[in-house]
């Protein structure tokens, strides 16, 4: 009855990670990946010069995730995006019964270890995209139990420890952050060590092991450069990025009931035992609880770690230990109905409601993310390789690659360490057309792929006295691509492409009226002078005819049509307006 309850239960939060894992691809950065395994798929080498920028000089790049990329590109190449997706589901599957299984071996009964694997299958799966985070997951959590079975097993140090050396030099080829492997087996080991499990010469060689395993790699010590380099790019921005952005800056009210949760627990079984449980497990713990808590994208990793340790603290417990058969079935039948549940959440969650889904990104489905990326334009530029080459934003920059490397490369996209001064550089020439230009000048682009931004930002002209005065607001764009400077060439619902006047290689003419991101400033400009109403009016007429489903050109021209321009003067036999001097 005791493996059938289980069965049940693993099978249960299983189908819930599946579910739970099936939403389409809106993070940017998986498309500079696939362009890079293929890059290395079709060379046969790993890169050590980045081939996919434009920038004057190649930096050297030194590509840590070159496995993962080549694994990604092969299941894209076999059934596309869409094959991304589903394996991204069976992952997240295969995690909810990684830690089920770890929570099981701690102690636990079919129903408490499946609460617990539950728990933080939902914790990490806003953080459990198409990204070689993925196998950092899987690898904090078979290491530590790796650890733990070395610990219990006789024989030479090194045989016992050898499987964790073997997953550290697979995990260094996958993803970065295997720098972490020495500093968290040293935690365990001094857990360990505290509760008198190992001695120093374990607690000392393991983790220097585990070092040298990284070492493993097709680059060496260099590869210590990429989190130096990373750091380097984000210091001191004027803007954030919200994957960076510390748990008091974006509060995350999932992660603070995780903590408070485990804290919960872990006083709960020091009161019991008289000491603090599971010291092996608790130290990674509290400190992936303090990487977490240092930016967004680590939250995931605390519940890694998270779930093994607070199956140890429960299991510690007396009323655990003595749970009554029929107890045991009430929570294992609880178990399968959260699961159950979440698992229809996932697929359809409320629109409104303390259950809302609170990641819009994350609605069920397959493919693209609507909205998220410029499909279409990158489309008309792969018919036009002859378009030179275009500043993009960091959003697109991979999807770029993705679509239409070779031949096009791009500005920018999210390999922020090989170019740590470049976001920097961005900041500071945005604040004005002339140096926005001259950065553009420098780096070889003859135009620009841009979002929407339709925040206002203030416009000023000289006030006549040697200062500035503010004349009105416009958008970001609308300022930095002014159009006797820039053309704007194509324009959709994602993005608008702009190029410098007589920029060769576009062949239909451009947008002289339109400004499809400043609304506010065309329909000001169309009620104060209908020559220009009309021709905003052709103008979207025009992009309406190429592209019927555009819902940003249908929208204004509603807006456009509506607007009451004032009374037409009265012309003179000369042709000015009456009483013009």
């Amino acid at each position: 009855m005791s493996r059938r309850l289980a069965a049940a239960v693993g099978a249960a939060v299983a189908a819930c990670g599946a579910a739970a894992g099936v939403f389409p691809i809106f993070e940017s950065d998986l498309f500079w990946h696939l362009a890079a395994g293929r890059w290395i798929v079709e060379r046969g080498e790993i890169p050590r010069v980045d081939p996919f920028r434009f920038a004057p000089e190649r930096a050297p790049w030194v590509d840590h995730e070159w496995l993962f990329q080549v694994a990604a590109h092969g299941v894209e190449r076999l059934g596309g995006l869409d094959a991304l997706i589903l394996a991204r589901a069976a992952a997240l599957a295969g995690f909810a019964l990684l830690l089920f299984f770890v929570a099981r071996r701690a102690g636990l009964g079919p129903g408490l270890a499946g609460l617990v694997a539950l728990g933080a299958t939902l914790g990490v799966r806003p953080r459990f995209l198409v990204r070689p985070e993925i196998a950092t997951l899987f690898a904090i959590v078979t290491l530590l139990v790796l650890l733990e079975r070395a610990l219990e097993r006789t024989g030479p140090r090194w045989r016992r420890f050898a499987p964790a050396f073997a997953l550290t030099v697979v995990w260094v080829q996958l993803h970065g952050e295997a720098l972490l492997a020495p500093a968290l087996a040293f935690l365990f080991l001094l857990g360990a060590a505290a509760e008198r499990r190992t001695d120093g010469p374990t607690l000392v060689g393991v983790p220097a092991g585990l070092a040298a395993a990284l070492l493993v790699n097709p680059y060496g010590w260099r590869l210590l450069e990429v989190p130096l380099g990373i750091l380097g790019a984000m210091r001191e921005l004027p803007a954030h990025n919200p994957e960076w952005m510390s748990a008091l800056e974006a509060p995350q009210p999932f992660l603070f009931g995780g903590l408070a949760v485990v804290a919960a627990l872990a006083a709960a079984a020091r009161r019991e035992r008289g000491r603090w449980p599971a010291l092996a497990w608790g130290l990674p713990t509290a400190a992936l609880a303090l990487v977490a808590l240092s930016a967004v994208r680590h939250q995931a990793l605390f519940y890694a770690a998270a779930a093994p340790y607070a199956a140890c603290c429960l299991a510690g417990l007396g009323e655990v230990r003595a749970l009554a058969p029929r107890t045991e079935r009430r929570l294992t039948a609880a178990a399968v109905a959260l699961a159950i549940g979440s698992g229809i959440w996932a697929i359809a969650p409320p629109e409104r409601g303390p259950l809302r889904a609170r990641h819009g990104g994350l609605a069920w489905g397959l493919g693209l993310a609507p909205g998220r990326f410029p499909v279409r334009l990158a489309g008309r530029l792969a018919e036009r390789p002859e378009v030179g080459p275009l500043y993009n934003e960091l959003a697109h920059g991979g999807y770029l690659l993705w679509r239409l490397h070779p031949p096009r490369r791009v500005f920018l996209d999210g390999r922020m360490e090989l170019e740590p001064g470049l976001l920097r550089e961005i900041a500071a020439a945005r604040s004005s057309p002339d140096a926005f230009a001259a950065l553009l000048d420098r780096r070889g682009a003859v135009g620009a792929l841009v979002r929407y931004d339709e925040r206002r930002v203030p416009l000023f002209e000289p006030d006549g006295r040697g200062g500035l005065a503010q004349v009105g607001t416009t958008t970001p764009h609308a300022f930095l691509l002014p159009p006797e400077r820039w053309a704007l060439v194509d324009w959709d619902d994602e993005a608008m492409l702009f190029l410098r006047p007589g920029a060769a290689g576009w062949p239909d003419p451009p947008y002289r009226a339109v400004q499809p991101e400043d609304v506010d400033g065309m329909l000001r400009r169309a009620a104060a002078d209908p020559a220009y109403r009309a021709a905003a009016l052709a103008e979207v007429a025009r992009k309406l005819d190429e592209q019927p489903d555009c819902r940003r050109a249908a929208a204004l021209r509603r807006a456009l049509t509506g607007v009451r321009p004032p009374m037409a003067p009265e012309i003179s036999r000369e042709g000015r307006p009456a009483g013009a001097e």
